[in-house]
């Protein structure tokens, strides 16, 4: 029995991306380079040349003696890992970035007309950022995005495949291949924030959940610490690093259309010398201009096409603005920023918190705002799961007046 189909279109920018099923591979005849290795890694390590990842070449079905950064890949090049950390980055000639990592399996395939990349994905995770079309099959499904972030999993278990996608940011159409032949049949669109799983042919459609979030997020902060040791920048500390970054990545992935999230992990990134990264943030925030770069407090020079190379530790990671303000006791400024993202209604839990803090220092017991403001903080934190276990007792004691 052939495997269950779905085809899918990704819209964000209004247009949308048309997506054709390949039943068997097809490849040009003259193959040009689609994708190019921009990273590779063992856990926390970036690596220049790896024999731990095999690149098999389509043309004569013989291995590649080594993986490097900076290989060209064509249509029909299958790259394997090894078991164990190792991650992989492509980057197509569009700028459209696909992560793979978790034992991965990817071939390289034809992409359509006006599509940056196209893969056919056999195992593994892979994280797409991109603002380009893209196309990706996995496990039967096949999906199309442009402007979007998200997430493919897929396994296989008793040979069924176990594919999940994870939309963090446009939407998703899709529609199995009986629905081909009822075009009057509403469209089905798997939109930012929600999850769809297949397993044994049955579909089925969540909310994102927060570990979900925190893990995606994670993954992305492991890809920007080595990236920036790749430049040569020196981190003391990897794994606060790390933590540091995935805690705004993961407010980035569950508020995409936040502007003054999108700035703060900009501003965060070009503290670790990740110019590409936050210009790509920017991008994608709205924030593009001279003049727009100057209300947030960004110096361009720092958006260059290569990495600033830094050799000392940078200084403390930029988080969202009321809270930095509160850790520089500077409690004025904190209420001023934290009552401008209510107001936008671009508020975290942590901006709550920061805010109760804020004017429990400066009211002192009698303030009648931080409890309030306590109390909210907990609550939105069971949605963006932004807040350690003793903040939030923390919290519980602001809440009561304590």
């Amino acid at each position: 029995m052939s495997p269950t189909v779905v085809l899918a279109r990704t819209v964000s920018t209004g247009r949308i991306v048309s997506i054709v099923f390949l039943g068997c591979f097809l490849l040009a005849a003259t193959a040009e380079p689609q994708a190019t290795i921009k990273s590779l890694a063992h856990d926390l390590e970036p690596l220049t040349e790896t024999t731990d990842i095999r690149l098999t070449r389509f043309a004569d079905f013989t291995d590649e003696p080594a993986v490097r950064v900076g290989m060209t890949l064509e249509p029909g090049d299958l790259l394997t890992s090894g078991p164990g950390g190792f991650a992989l980055e492509l980057e197509c000639a569009g700028g459209s970035l696909l992560r793979f990592t978790e034992s991965f399996r990817v071939l390289v395939d034809v992409p359509g007309e006006g599509v940056d990349c196209a893969v056919n994905f056999l195992s593994g995770t892979v994280d797409v950022l991109t603002d380009q079309p893209t196309e990706i099959e996995a496990g039967g499904v096949v999906l199309g995005s442009e402007g979007t972030q998200y997430s493919v999993h897929l396994v296989r278990r008793s040979n069924q495949p176990d594919f999940e996608c994870l939309v963090y940011d446009g939407r998703v159409e899709w529609r199995l291949p009986k629905q081909k032949l009822q075009p009057r049949q509403k469209t089905k669109w798997l939109r930012a924030g929600k999850s769809m799983r297949m397993v044994n042919q049955k579909t089925a459609v969540t909310l994102i959940a927060p570990r979900q979030f925190a893990t995606t997020a994670q993954r992305y902060a492991r890809f920007d610490v080595v990236n920036a040791k790749a430049t040569g920048l020196a981190i003391s500390n990897e794994t606060t690093a790390t933590n540091n970054l995935a805690r705004v990545h993961q407010m980035v992935l569950a508020q995409p259309k936040d502007t003054q999230l999108r700035v703060d992990l900009a501003k965060a990134q070009l503290q670790y010398a990740l110019p590409a990264a936050a210009n790509y943030n920017l991008r994608v925030g709205g924030v593009r201009t001279q003049e727009q770069m100057q209300v947030y407090q960004i110096d361009s020079r720092q958006l260059q096409s290569s990495p600033l190379i830094v050799t000392d530790l940078p200084p403390a990671l930029i988080v969202p603005i009321p809270w930095t303000l509160v850790q520089q006791k500077k409690y004025k400024e904190a209420i001023e920023a934290g009552e401008l993202k209510v107001k936008a209604g671009s508020v975290s839990s942590r901006d709550y918190y920061a805010l109760a803090l804020a004017y429990r220092e400066l009211e002192g017991k009698s303030s009648r705002k931080a409890p309030g403001y306590a109390k909210r903080a907990t609550s939105l934190h069971a949605r963006d799961q932004l807040l350690t276990d003793d903040e939030l007792r923390h919290c519980a004691s602001l809440g009561q007046g304590r």
